[in-house]
């Protein structure tokens, strides 16, 4: 799906997106364990030849695991199926 959107030269980019990550600690593991982190995302794509933001998104991660092995800080998945599909769903 995104081989046939790719542009063959500068010319043909007709709009750019830019993500912004952030690692939110959200809580850790016991009185001495580890933190416990989630991802936000924040997605804006603008368009090449006017330079107008054309969308923004913001998307969060799933939370991380209710425990750990020996404490150790531990992070949830980045949303990255909530980014494409928001991407995808944007029109050509």
């Amino acid at each position: 799906m995104w081989e046939s959107a790719w542009p063959q030269s500068p010319a043909e980019v007709g709009a750019i997106a830019a993500l912004w990550w952030k690692e939110i600690q959200v809580g850790h593991y016991g009185t001495s364990g580890g933190g416990t982190y989630s991802h936000e995302c924040t997605v804006m794509v603008w368009e090449v030849a006017t330079r107008t933001l054309l969308a923004r998104g913001s998307f969060e991660g799933s939370e991380p695991p209710t425990s750990s092995r020996r404490g150790a800080s531990q992070t949830g998945d980045k949303p990255y199926a909530q980014i494409r599909e928001f991407l995808n769903g944007l029109a050509r």
